[in-house]
């Protein structure tokens, strides 16, 4: 199986830190430095530079390894899954990387479900943009993902088709009855992400600076919790505003914006045990 050196390299390159790497493996950092000082020995190749202030950076060499070592450690899950499969139970490490949208709307109605009916299992999930995610899933980081169209030439499945609507408070004195993504109100909100769908998935073009001078945030609470306040209008996906309670109106954009939500992976056929179980969980 995997060099557990191999296994170490990999905490300190994505941690970028050894002290952090041995207290995710809990080990001494001194156990993490002497294996990648063994593991740089056999491989003749130095793997990382070291700086105390600002941590560690991968080599070119030390990068490539990385990527193998990360492939390598995804094909001993799949084999120990495998093992487990034919005799009948399921176990090993589950990786879902998933928009943080997704995670607590879809992925909140699954995993409690899929860890009381598959306990032996181990759900690492890793949230980011779609892009990463879908470089995730080339990398084999991770066994599927969930995320939105377009979904880049990989296997996937629908499982909501979504659109993007505006929304602003009740309270709001002439109210919109759309809002025109080309010509956008003076104090306009929206989830970053959300933003760069809608510029990639409209059915016009929408000039670069569209969302130039709206307000732009990380988290879709916040956006919900600033347009209820009045403090302007914004635009959400429908299908997250209807996973949460509140007191909004919605109106539509122009152009209108749809989106599909979909599972995504590399190839569906050929799937972890755990990974096709959680897929099949998630249809239902």
């Amino acid at each position: 199986m995997i060099d557990q050196r191999l296994k170490i390299f990999i905490e300190v390159a994505e941690t970028g830190h050894f002290t952090k790497a041995a207290n995710n493996l809990f080990i001494s950092q001194p156990a993490v430095s002497s294996a990648i000082k063994s593991l740089e020995r056999e491989l003749d190749a130095l793997l990382l530079y070291r700086d105390r202030k600002n941590g560690v950076k991968l080599t070119s060499s030390g990068e490539r390894i990385l990527s193998l070592a990360k492939e390598l450690s995804f094909l001993e899950n799949e084999i120990y899954q495998t093992v487990l499969a034919e005799k009948g139970m399921l176990g090993g490490t589950l990786r879902i990387a998933s928009l943080p949208v997704l995670t607590a709307t879809l992925l909140a109605d699954t995993l409690q479900r899929f860890n009381d009916t598959y306990p032996n299992v181990k759900v690492e999930i890793m949230e980011d943009t779609p892009s990463a995610i879908y470089k995730m899933i080339r990398n084999r980081t991770v066994d599927i993902g969930l995320s939105c169209a377009p979904f880049d030439g990989l296997d996937h499945v629908t499982i909501v088709h979504d659109r993007m609507i505006g929304i602003y408070s009740p309270n709001k004195k002439d109210p919109p009855s759309v809002i025109d993504l080309k010509a956008l109100p003076e104090t306009f909100i929206a989830v970053k992400a959300a933003s760069e769908t809608a510029m990639e998935l409209s059915p016009v073009s929408l000039p670069p600076s569209t969302f130039a001078k709206a307000a732009l945030l990380e988290d879709y609470l916040s956006v919900i919790n600033l347009v209820q306040k009045g403090y302007g209008t914004g635009m959400i996906s429908e299908f997250t505003l209807n996973s949460l309670p509140h007191s909004l109106k919605i109106c539509n954009l122009v152009p209108a914006i749809t989106i599909d939500i979909g599972i995504v992976g590399i190839d569906f056929k050929n799937l972890s045990p755990a990974a096709k179980a959680f897929q099949q969980m998630l249809l239902e």
